[in-house]
């Protein structure tokens, strides 16, 4: 009896994540809680498979198993925890709002211990959005409680929180993102006579802001940039409908400049009072929103058309990370998480068959120019590196680097950046390495 039982649960521990992850579309996992979970974060270089969580009431959530386990690797702090950014596998922080303070901790060991670097006694503002550039660098922002009060501040250090320096304004922080070391950009709300979503941006890590862009009565309350140049925004308007069209915002010059990709009209009249809490796009092509209702919205063309995908949840989604161009992960109110594996693309099973042995296609167009699909196969789960490399061997890109399940899958390659000329791309997975050449033709 105790061997059949040893095996019914050895048998379920090794199926189980092959049996939910073959599944298309979104599914929602077990958190383990039932608090609001503000946002989520997977380190590059974690393999897709390690990532951490927060929420309101102290939650601070850890996989190891992407996704299919969560465990509470809370500070033990009385907050609302809304936003996080880790480096690595080990170092990162958590931020938040309690008991009338604002609140910083630091992890040094994955979540194992936690250290309080900053608490102020602050009765009206809360932190909203947290980014590192490196060890040392880093930047929280953040505002009045209140939805609409354009009041905010910045916090930045440059001894890894050891020591932060807070300064306020009339900006409400809700974003933040930066495109290259040193430049970033804000988004949020600012008062000019009338409300107004406000851009700012920084070219010395934070330390000094500067507003360059404004959308009437709207707010930014989501910011992306996929590579120093080419990033994305949301403008939510808070207008009743039928004025409550929002926008998508894109910039392909590192900021300097922003342009109304799209007007989300289509999004609107599916769900007239919808709002937008974030976004992510893998590619300058394709990416997500989630919002309120449990609304999630792809686009394959950069904005210019959106579908719903079925998250099956009607609560609030607040963040939403994708760790490959089909691996995404959601999380909102009620402790809920969403995963999916196939991009959200519902009918979709990439591991209909076992692949018997490892494969590298090549990629698809050759000559391309700028952007070219590389289809490979994996036999067993393991660890998958795929990377690009000029001719003279230099690293150009490291495309994959991550635990995956049997299955065949693909990704993209873009070279907008790069010169015309050969270049060659790498599977290396468990001792087998297989090269390929493709040819940039601009």
């Amino acid at each position: 009896m105790k061997k059949e039982l040893f095996l019914t649960s050895f048998l379920f521990v090794i199926l189980f994540p092959l049996f939910v992850f073959s599944q298309s579309g979104w599914i929602q996992l077990n958190s383990g809680v039932s608090k609001n979970l503000n946002s989520v974060f997977f380190p590059p270089s974690a393999a897709g498979s390690f990532g951490f969580a927060v929420g309101d009431s102290g939650v601070v959530l850890k996989t190891t198993t992407g996704g299919v386990n969560w465990i509470s690797v809370s500070p033990n702090a009385v907050a609302d925890f809304k936003a996080l950014f880790f480096l690595d596998l080990s170092t990162g922080w958590v931020t938040g709002w309690g008991n009338n303070y604002v609140l910083v901790y630091k992890t040094t060991n994955s979540g194992a211990n936690w250290t309080r670097q900053y608490n102020e006694y602050d009765i009206l503002n809360a932190p909203t959005c947290c980014s590192f550039i490196n060890a040392n660098t880093g930047y929280i922002g953040g505002g009045r409680k209140t939805a609409l009060v354009p009041q905010g501040f910045d916090m930045s250090t440059i001894n890894g929180g050891v020591n932060w320096t807070k300064s306020s304004h009339y900006e409400k922080v809700l974003c933040c993102a930066f495109a290259s070391p040193g430049n970033g950009w804000r988004g949020g709300i600012f008062q000019i006579g009338y409300l107004s979503a406000a851009l700012s941006y920084t070219e010395n890590y934070g330390a000094n802001w500067n507003q360059t862009y404004f959308v009437d009565s709207t707010y930014f309350f989501g910011i992306q940039f996929i590579d120093s140049l080419n990033g994305f925004c949301i403008a939510n308007s808070f207008m009743t409908p039928p004025y409550n069209f929002n926008y998508l915002l894109e910039t392909t010059s590192g900021g300097y400049s922003w342009g109304k990709k799209s007007e989300l009209k289509v999004l609107n009249k599916l769900t007239p009072s919808n709002f937008f809490f974030s976004l992510y796009f893998v590619t300058a092509q394709k990416g997500w929103l989630c919002g309120t209702n449990g609304n999630i919205y792809f686009t394959p063309d950069g904005g210019n058309s959106w579908s719903t995908q079925n998250s099956h949840v009607t609560t609030d989604l607040k963040a939403i990370k994708f760790t490959d161009a089909y691996t995404g992960y959601c999380v909102g109110s009620g402790g809920v998480i969403l995963k999916t594996v196939t991009g959200g693309i519902t009918n979709v099973n990439i591991q209909s068959e076992i692949p018997k042995k490892y494969f590298l296609s090549q990629n698809i167009p050759n000559p391309f120019n700028p952007v070219t699909i590389i289809k490979y196969s994996v036999p067993k789960n393991t660890l998958v590196t795929i990377q690009v490399f000029d001719i003279l061997g230099r690293l150009i890109s490291t495309l994959i680097n991550k635990v995956q399940l049997p299955g065949d899958y693909e990704t993209t390659f873009n070279g907008s950046g790069l010169n015309s000329g050969i270049y060659f791309y790498r599977l290396q997975s468990s001792g087998y390495i297989e090269t390929r050449k493709m040819l940039l033709l601009k």
